[in-house]
Protein backbone atom coordinates (compact mmCIF):
# COMPACT_ATOMS: atom_id res chain seq x y z
CA UNK A 1 0.00 0.00 0.00
CA UNK A 2 1.36 3.43 -1.04
CA UNK A 3 4.68 2.03 -2.37
CA UNK A 4 5.82 5.53 -3.35
CA UNK A 5 6.29 6.34 0.36
CA UNK A 6 9.54 4.98 1.78
CA UNK A 7 9.90 6.96 5.00
CA UNK A 8 7.70 9.00 7.31
CA UNK A 9 9.14 11.40 9.86
CA UNK A 10 6.79 11.57 12.84
CA UNK A 11 6.44 14.35 15.39
CA UNK A 12 8.98 17.18 15.47
CA UNK A 13 11.19 16.49 12.51
CA UNK A 14 14.21 18.79 12.66
CA UNK A 15 16.64 16.37 14.31
CA UNK A 16 15.05 13.21 12.90
CA UNK A 17 15.19 14.44 9.30
CA UNK A 18 18.86 15.42 9.58
CA UNK A 19 19.80 11.99 10.94
CA UNK A 20 17.82 10.25 8.20
CA UNK A 21 19.39 12.34 5.42
CA UNK A 22 22.89 11.77 6.79
CA UNK A 23 22.23 8.06 6.78
CA UNK A 24 20.89 8.06 3.22
CA UNK A 25 23.31 10.56 1.67
CA UNK A 26 26.50 10.18 3.63
CA UNK A 27 26.32 6.49 4.40
CA UNK A 28 27.09 6.99 8.08
CA UNK A 29 27.50 3.88 10.16
CA UNK A 30 24.00 3.79 11.59
CA UNK A 31 20.97 1.59 11.02
CA UNK A 32 17.45 2.84 10.33
CA UNK A 33 16.28 1.13 13.47
CA UNK A 34 18.54 3.43 15.47
CA UNK A 35 16.75 6.62 14.35
CA UNK A 36 13.82 7.44 16.66
CA UNK A 37 10.80 9.17 15.17
CA UNK A 38 10.63 7.46 11.76
CA UNK A 39 8.49 4.81 10.12
CA UNK A 40 9.91 2.93 7.13
CA UNK A 41 9.55 -0.11 4.91
CA UNK A 42 11.32 -3.38 5.44
CA UNK A 43 10.12 -5.40 2.47
CA UNK A 44 6.36 -5.68 2.91
CA UNK A 45 6.56 -4.78 6.57
CA UNK A 46 6.10 -1.27 8.01
CA UNK A 47 8.43 -0.56 10.92
CA UNK A 48 7.51 2.14 13.47
CA UNK A 49 10.54 3.17 15.48
CA UNK A 50 9.98 4.60 18.97
CA UNK A 51 8.99 8.26 19.02
CA UNK A 52 11.67 10.89 19.46
CA UNK A 53 11.44 13.02 22.57
CA UNK A 54 10.16 16.56 22.07
CA UNK A 55 12.84 19.24 21.71
CA UNK A 56 13.32 20.85 25.11
CA UNK A 57 15.55 23.77 24.11
CA UNK A 58 13.84 25.62 21.25
CA UNK A 59 16.64 28.20 21.26
CA UNK A 60 18.94 25.51 19.87
CA UNK A 61 17.00 25.49 16.59
CA UNK A 62 18.22 27.82 13.81
CA UNK A 63 16.24 30.87 12.81
CA UNK A 64 13.78 30.22 9.93
CA UNK A 65 14.83 30.96 6.36
CA UNK A 66 13.15 34.30 5.60
CA UNK A 67 13.97 34.63 1.91
CA UNK A 68 10.28 35.19 1.11
CA UNK A 69 9.82 37.93 3.70
CA UNK A 70 10.01 40.75 1.08
CA UNK A 71 7.10 39.20 -0.86
CA UNK A 72 5.03 38.97 2.32
CA UNK A 73 5.72 42.60 3.18
CA UNK A 74 5.06 43.70 -0.39
CA UNK A 75 1.56 42.18 -0.19
CA UNK A 76 0.91 44.03 3.09
CA UNK A 77 0.70 40.76 4.95
CA UNK A 78 2.14 40.05 8.38
CA UNK A 79 5.22 37.95 9.01
CA UNK A 80 4.55 35.02 11.31
CA UNK A 81 6.72 34.25 14.33
CA UNK A 82 6.59 31.36 16.79
CA UNK A 83 7.51 31.84 20.42
CA UNK A 84 6.38 28.43 21.64
CA UNK A 85 5.33 24.96 20.55
CA UNK A 86 2.50 22.77 21.63
CA UNK A 87 -0.54 23.51 23.76
CA UNK A 88 -1.13 23.21 27.48
CA UNK A 89 -4.91 22.76 27.16
CA UNK A 90 -6.92 19.56 26.58
CA UNK A 91 -9.63 20.37 24.02
CA UNK A 92 -11.17 17.14 22.73
CA UNK A 93 -11.49 18.31 19.10
CA UNK A 94 -7.82 19.34 18.70
CA UNK A 95 -5.28 17.14 16.92
CA UNK A 96 -2.32 19.23 18.08
CA UNK A 97 -2.55 17.66 21.52
CA UNK A 98 -2.46 14.20 19.96
CA UNK A 99 0.43 15.17 17.68
CA UNK A 100 2.68 16.21 20.53
CA UNK A 101 1.24 13.59 22.84
CA UNK A 102 2.77 10.78 20.79
CA UNK A 103 6.26 11.88 21.86
CA UNK A 104 7.72 11.91 25.36
CA UNK A 105 8.41 15.28 26.93
CA UNK A 106 6.63 18.45 27.96
CA UNK A 107 4.12 19.39 25.29
CA UNK A 108 4.14 23.19 25.72
CA UNK A 109 7.62 24.71 25.47
CA UNK A 110 8.81 28.24 24.81
CA UNK A 111 11.88 30.00 23.51
CA UNK A 112 13.72 32.44 25.70
CA UNK A 113 12.41 35.98 25.43
CA UNK A 114 15.82 37.25 24.34
CA UNK A 115 16.07 34.69 21.52
CA UNK A 116 12.55 35.54 20.33
CA UNK A 117 13.21 39.28 20.29
CA UNK A 118 16.50 38.64 18.47
CA UNK A 119 14.42 37.28 15.59
CA UNK A 120 12.22 40.38 15.59
CA UNK A 121 15.29 42.61 15.49
CA UNK A 122 16.79 40.59 12.63
CA UNK A 123 13.58 40.94 10.60
CA UNK A 124 13.54 44.69 11.18
CA UNK A 125 17.18 45.13 10.22
CA UNK A 126 17.05 42.90 7.14
CA UNK A 127 13.60 43.72 5.74
CA UNK A 128 12.24 46.72 7.65
CA UNK A 129 9.45 44.54 9.04
CA UNK A 130 7.46 46.04 11.89
CA UNK A 131 4.17 44.09 11.84
CA UNK A 132 3.90 40.47 12.93
CA UNK A 133 1.58 37.63 13.89
CA UNK A 134 2.67 35.54 16.84
CA UNK A 135 1.65 32.19 15.43
CA UNK A 136 1.58 30.21 18.69
CA UNK A 137 -1.48 28.10 19.46
CA UNK A 138 -1.43 29.88 22.81
CA UNK A 139 1.01 32.75 23.26
CA UNK A 140 -0.13 33.09 26.86
CA UNK A 141 -0.37 30.59 29.67
CA UNK A 142 -1.72 31.14 33.18
CA UNK A 143 -0.14 31.88 36.53
CA UNK A 144 2.87 33.70 37.93
CA UNK A 145 5.38 32.37 35.38
CA UNK A 146 3.27 33.75 32.53
CA UNK A 147 3.25 37.21 34.13
CA UNK A 148 7.01 37.06 34.55
CA UNK A 149 7.41 36.10 30.88
CA UNK A 150 5.21 39.01 29.77
CA UNK A 151 7.18 41.43 31.96
CA UNK A 152 10.43 40.15 30.45
CA UNK A 153 9.06 40.48 26.92
CA UNK A 154 7.81 44.02 27.48
CA UNK A 155 11.12 45.03 29.07
CA UNK A 156 13.12 43.50 26.20
CA UNK A 157 11.08 45.35 23.58
CA UNK A 158 11.51 48.64 25.41
CA UNK A 159 15.19 48.18 26.21
CA UNK A 160 15.94 47.63 22.54
CA UNK A 161 13.88 50.63 21.50
CA UNK A 162 11.66 48.59 19.18
CA UNK A 163 8.46 49.90 17.66
CA UNK A 164 6.32 47.02 16.43
CA UNK A 165 2.74 45.95 15.91
CA UNK A 166 1.59 42.39 16.45
CA UNK A 167 -1.42 40.09 16.68
CA UNK A 168 -1.54 36.87 18.65
CA UNK A 169 -3.71 33.89 19.54
CA UNK A 170 -4.81 32.83 23.01
CA UNK A 171 -7.60 31.29 25.08
CA UNK A 172 -10.28 33.26 26.88
CA UNK A 173 -9.03 32.17 30.31
CA UNK A 174 -5.62 33.71 29.52
CA UNK A 175 -7.05 37.19 28.95
CA UNK A 176 -6.37 39.39 31.96
CA UNK A 177 -6.66 43.13 31.82
CA UNK A 178 -3.21 43.90 33.31
CA UNK A 179 -1.52 41.45 30.94
CA UNK A 180 -3.27 42.89 27.91
CA UNK A 181 -2.48 46.45 28.98
CA UNK A 182 1.22 45.62 29.14
CA UNK A 183 1.18 43.97 25.71
CA UNK A 184 -0.81 46.78 24.15
CA UNK A 185 1.83 49.27 25.34
CA UNK A 186 4.44 47.47 23.19
CA UNK A 187 2.32 46.96 20.09
CA UNK A 188 -0.49 44.42 20.57
CA UNK A 189 -3.21 45.22 18.03
CA UNK A 190 -5.46 42.18 17.80
CA UNK A 191 -6.18 38.82 19.39
CA UNK A 192 -7.51 35.67 17.74
CA UNK A 193 -9.60 34.33 20.59
CA UNK A 194 -10.42 30.63 20.73
CA UNK A 195 -13.93 30.98 22.17
CA UNK A 196 -15.53 28.01 20.33
CA UNK A 197 -19.00 28.42 21.88
CA UNK A 198 -21.33 30.47 24.06
CA UNK A 199 -23.17 27.32 25.11
CA UNK A 200 -21.77 25.74 28.27
CA UNK A 201 -22.85 22.26 27.18
CA UNK A 202 -20.77 22.69 24.01
CA UNK A 203 -17.75 23.84 25.99
CA UNK A 204 -18.06 20.88 28.31
CA UNK A 205 -18.35 18.44 25.40
CA UNK A 206 -15.23 19.98 23.86
CA UNK A 207 -13.39 19.67 27.19
CA UNK A 208 -12.54 23.33 26.73
CA UNK A 209 -12.07 24.06 30.41
CA UNK A 210 -13.66 27.51 30.12
CA UNK A 211 -17.05 29.02 30.89
CA UNK A 212 -19.40 31.24 28.92
CA UNK A 213 -18.73 33.98 31.47
CA UNK A 214 -14.97 33.77 30.83
CA UNK A 215 -15.58 34.00 27.10
CA UNK A 216 -17.72 37.11 27.41
CA UNK A 217 -15.34 38.69 29.92
CA UNK A 218 -12.36 38.17 27.60
CA UNK A 219 -14.14 39.92 24.72
CA UNK A 220 -15.20 42.77 27.01
CA UNK A 221 -11.61 43.28 28.23
CA UNK A 222 -10.22 43.41 24.71
CA UNK A 223 -12.91 45.82 23.61
CA UNK A 224 -12.32 48.08 26.61
CA UNK A 225 -8.60 48.26 25.78
CA UNK A 226 -9.34 48.76 22.07
CA UNK A 227 -7.57 45.55 21.15
CA UNK A 228 -9.35 44.06 18.14
CA UNK A 229 -10.77 40.58 18.78
CA UNK A 230 -11.30 37.90 16.18
CA UNK A 231 -13.76 35.59 17.91
CA UNK A 232 -13.43 31.98 16.76
CA UNK A 233 -16.70 30.09 17.06
CA UNK A 234 -17.98 26.58 16.27
CA UNK A 235 -21.73 26.70 15.68
CA UNK A 236 -22.65 23.03 15.81
CA UNK A 237 -21.53 19.51 16.60
CA UNK A 238 -23.39 16.20 16.46
CA UNK A 239 -25.46 17.06 19.54
CA UNK A 240 -26.38 20.70 18.81
CA UNK A 241 -30.11 21.40 18.87
CA UNK A 242 -31.83 24.15 16.90
CA UNK A 243 -32.44 26.21 20.04
CA UNK A 244 -28.73 25.97 20.90
CA UNK A 245 -27.92 27.33 17.46
CA UNK A 246 -30.40 30.19 17.81
CA UNK A 247 -28.82 31.09 21.16
CA UNK A 248 -25.42 31.27 19.50
CA UNK A 249 -26.77 33.60 16.80
CA UNK A 250 -28.32 35.88 19.39
CA UNK A 251 -25.16 36.12 21.50
CA UNK A 252 -22.98 36.79 18.45
CA UNK A 253 -25.35 39.53 17.32
CA UNK A 254 -25.20 41.19 20.75
CA UNK A 255 -21.39 40.92 20.86
CA UNK A 256 -21.03 42.58 17.47
CA UNK A 257 -23.33 45.42 18.51
CA UNK A 258 -21.72 45.99 21.90
CA UNK A 259 -18.03 45.13 21.63
CA UNK A 260 -16.92 45.44 18.00
CA UNK A 261 -15.46 48.90 17.46
CA UNK A 262 -13.66 48.58 14.10
CA UNK A 263 -13.89 46.69 10.82
CA UNK A 264 -11.03 44.47 12.01
CA UNK A 265 -13.15 43.07 14.84
CA UNK A 266 -14.55 39.87 13.35
CA UNK A 267 -16.21 36.57 14.02
CA UNK A 268 -14.40 33.56 12.57
CA UNK A 269 -17.21 31.06 12.01
CA UNK A 270 -16.83 27.30 11.71
CA UNK A 271 -20.38 26.22 10.99
CA UNK A 272 -19.67 22.60 11.81
CA UNK A 273 -17.14 21.06 14.17
CA UNK A 274 -14.43 19.34 12.14
CA UNK A 275 -13.30 15.88 13.18
CA UNK A 276 -9.56 15.23 13.05
CA UNK A 277 -8.14 11.74 13.16
CA UNK A 278 -6.17 11.22 16.35
CA UNK A 279 -8.21 13.68 18.39
CA UNK A 280 -10.11 12.60 21.49
CA UNK A 281 -13.34 13.62 19.80
CA UNK A 282 -12.60 11.39 16.80
CA UNK A 283 -12.29 8.41 19.12
CA UNK A 284 -15.52 9.38 20.90
CA UNK A 285 -17.52 9.79 17.70
CA UNK A 286 -16.11 6.57 16.27
CA UNK A 287 -16.98 4.61 19.42
CA UNK A 288 -20.52 6.04 19.37
CA UNK A 289 -21.00 5.13 15.70
CA UNK A 290 -21.57 8.76 14.67
CA UNK A 291 -19.11 8.84 11.77
CA UNK A 292 -20.56 8.10 8.35
CA UNK A 293 -17.26 9.04 6.67
CA UNK A 294 -14.00 7.73 8.14
CA UNK A 295 -11.18 7.75 5.60
CA UNK A 296 -7.58 8.98 5.48
CA UNK A 297 -8.09 10.71 2.13
CA UNK A 298 -11.79 11.54 1.94
CA UNK A 299 -11.88 12.84 5.50
CA UNK A 300 -14.20 12.37 8.45
CA UNK A 301 -17.79 13.49 8.83
CA UNK A 302 -20.95 12.97 10.84
CA UNK A 303 -24.59 13.96 10.65
CA UNK A 304 -26.04 16.98 12.39
CA UNK A 305 -29.49 17.01 13.93
CA UNK A 306 -32.12 17.59 11.23
CA UNK A 307 -33.28 21.11 12.11
CA UNK A 308 -29.76 22.21 12.98
CA UNK A 309 -28.55 21.13 9.53
CA UNK A 310 -31.53 22.83 7.91
CA UNK A 311 -30.81 26.14 9.67
CA UNK A 312 -27.13 26.02 8.72
CA UNK A 313 -28.10 25.43 5.09
CA UNK A 314 -30.19 28.59 5.32
CA UNK A 315 -27.17 30.42 6.75
CA UNK A 316 -25.08 29.34 3.77
CA UNK A 317 -27.84 30.42 1.40
CA UNK A 318 -28.13 33.78 3.16
CA UNK A 319 -24.38 34.25 2.79
CA UNK A 320 -24.50 33.56 -0.94
CA UNK A 321 -27.44 35.95 -1.35
CA UNK A 322 -25.58 38.62 0.60
CA UNK A 323 -22.55 38.28 -1.67
CA UNK A 324 -24.80 38.33 -4.73
CA UNK A 325 -26.49 41.47 -3.46
CA UNK A 326 -23.13 43.17 -3.00
CA UNK A 327 -22.02 42.15 -6.48
CA UNK A 328 -25.26 43.45 -7.99
CA UNK A 329 -24.89 46.69 -6.04
CA UNK A 330 -21.43 47.20 -7.48
CA UNK A 331 -22.69 46.49 -10.97
CA UNK A 332 -25.58 48.91 -10.49
CA UNK A 333 -23.18 51.63 -9.36
CA UNK A 334 -21.33 51.27 -12.65
CA UNK A 335 -24.58 51.43 -14.59
CA UNK A 336 -25.61 54.51 -12.67
CA UNK A 337 -22.30 56.18 -13.45
CA UNK A 338 -22.02 55.36 -17.15
CA UNK A 339 -25.57 55.00 -18.49
CA UNK A 340 -28.73 57.06 -18.70
CA UNK A 341 -30.64 58.00 -15.52
CA UNK A 342 -33.49 55.73 -16.52
CA UNK A 343 -31.38 52.71 -15.57
CA UNK A 344 -31.03 54.12 -12.08
CA UNK A 345 -34.81 54.29 -11.77
CA UNK A 346 -35.16 50.69 -12.92
CA UNK A 347 -32.89 49.59 -10.07
CA UNK A 348 -34.76 51.76 -7.55
CA UNK A 349 -31.87 54.15 -6.98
Amino acid sequence: MYPEVSFVVRGEGEITLIELLKLLLDGINKDLEDIPGISYRNGEQIIDNPSRALIRDLDALPMPDRKYAPLIIEKNELIRLSFSRGCWAHCSFCDIISLYGTSPGKQWRKRSVCHFVDEIVALQEQFGADSFIFNDDNFLTKGKKNEEMIDDFVAEIRNRGLTIKFDMMCRADSVRIKTMQKLKQVGLQGVFLGIESFDQAHLDRYNKGTTVYQNLKAIAILSKLRIEPIVSIILADAFTRLRDLVTQFYVLYKIQRRYFFSKNCKISVNQKLEVYRGSILYEQYKAMGLLYKDDWYEGYDYKLKFFTELRLKLVRMEGRLYNLKNNISGYVDKIKKYTQPVFARIFNL
